[in-house]
């Protein structure tokens, strides 16, 4: 029995050590380990007054295995010239403003599953031309319903965000024209609150904006 009961905890200590994770972009398709991307940053008008800036990454993270993985994801600002960078991932949403490594909490993806990381870089204002710099590294973990363990690097992908005058004058009219506003549970909503809210745009596409 003891033989028995050592084969199966290794049997299964190799299906978990063999889950693996990737980021994926916007279409699902894998962006490999060492990749570097380079996004630029788009105005959005809010219809309210504000101006936003806005460089979305596109990035989600795909569980590949049939099985519950433990993950989380750290992001090295390396460069910020101005605003501040938010990633929301796995669950929660959390912005800095300045240069640093930071972590998101722990969580689990179900067997197959592709959630959206949610990483952005801010810009100060429509004036506030520059960069950041942004190195995201994705781990997995061994996941028992309790604990979190096994602590393993799956992917490291960096991302460059730039804001340019002739970025803004090219985005500034598909920007335009608010024509509903949601709450990231899903809430319509009669003006922007504080945090992130989803925009419907007049051109007929929803971007996350940040009000402050």
């Amino acid at each position: 029995m003891k033989k028995v009961f050592t084969l199966l905890f290794l049997i299964a200590g190799t299906l978990s050590a063999s889950a693996q994770l990737q980021f994926v972009d916007a279409q699902g398709k894998e962006v490999p380990n060492g990749t570097t991307l380079n996004i630029e940053a788009r105005i959005i008008d809010d219809g309210f007054g504000d101006v936003l800036i806005e460089g979305n990454s596109g990035l989600s993270v795909k569980n590949t295995s049939a099985n519950v993985v433990g993950t989380s994801v750290k992001w090295d600002v390396q460069q910020l010239d101005n605003g501040s960078v938010q990633v929301c991932f796995p669950a929660n949403c959390v912005s800095h403003d300045a240069v640093g490594t930071y972590d998101t909490d722990k969580g689990t993806l179900a067997g197959n599953e592709v959630k959206e990381l949610s990483s952005e870089w801010y810009a100060d204002n429509y004036n506030a031309y520059g960069n950041a710099k942004v190195v995201y590294t994705l781990y997995a973990y061994d996941y028992n319903g309790l604990s979190y363990t096994n602590q393993r690097v799956e992917s490291t992908i960096t991302v460059n965000f730039s804001f340019t005058a002739s970025a803004a004058i090219e985005n500034v009219k598909a920007a335009q024209n608010t024509k509903e506003i949601f709450t990231l549970d899903g809430r319509r909503s009669n003006q922007m609150q504080k945090g992130v809210n989803l925009v419907r745009m007049g051109n007929g596409s929803v971007r996350k904006v940040l009000s402050k």
